[in-house]
């Protein structure tokens, strides 16, 4: 009894928990655009804030470590934040995509099976085959069923015409 007991509860522990994970998943997907743009306008001001250190001195050497160390924190913001929003829209498209095809697959299991018609092999007279290109066939042979190209004749003018016999069907 004891057992069943801590089994449901830890069952429930873990759909709780799960249910916080979806949240926390739904949550990060709809925040990771606007961290994107975020990060992305907090290198444009790290960048105009070097620029700005830059230009309030005269002097090459005391410019230099302004535009280095803001413009390459700058630039490397930029680029995470870019990463952020390219891989965000990434996600949304395949978020898409999947729903997209959820509901085919749903309208294709509702969807009645179509019966797959059997092609009815040629219909021949007794004693005649189908010509092929190289060989003659049986008019049940599976490499000619459902083809329109072979003629029909008998075995001997096959045979006279040079063609071969089929190795499948061996008429």
């Amino acid at each position: 009894m004891a057992t069943t007991t801590m089994t449901t509860t830890a069952g429930a522990r873990s759909g709780r928990g799960a249910a916080v994970l979806d949240r926390a998943r739904v949550r990060w997907a709809n925040m990771a655009g606007r961290l994107g743009l975020g990060f992305s306008a907090l290198g444009f001001i790290v960048i105009l804030k070097a620029w700005d250190g830059a230009a309030g001195l005269d002097y090459s050497q005391g410019q230099l470590p302004y535009l280095l160390s803001g413009g390459g924190v700058g630039v490397g913001l930029i680029i995470v934040g870019a990463a952020v929003l390219v891989s965000d829209s990434h996600r949304r498209d395949r978020v898409a995509l999947e729903a997209k095809l959820d509901e085919l697959l749903i309208a294709l299991d509702r969807a009645p099976a179509a019966p797959v018609a059997a092609s009815a092999p040629a219909k021949a007279p007794r004693g005649m085959v189908i010509a092929g290109r190289s060989s003659f066939h049986k008019p049940d042979c599976r490499l000619v069923a459902g083809r329109d190209e072979g003629d029909q004749m008998s075995k001997t003018d096959a045979v006279d015409a040079g063609l071969g016999a089929c190795r499948v069907c061996k008429p």
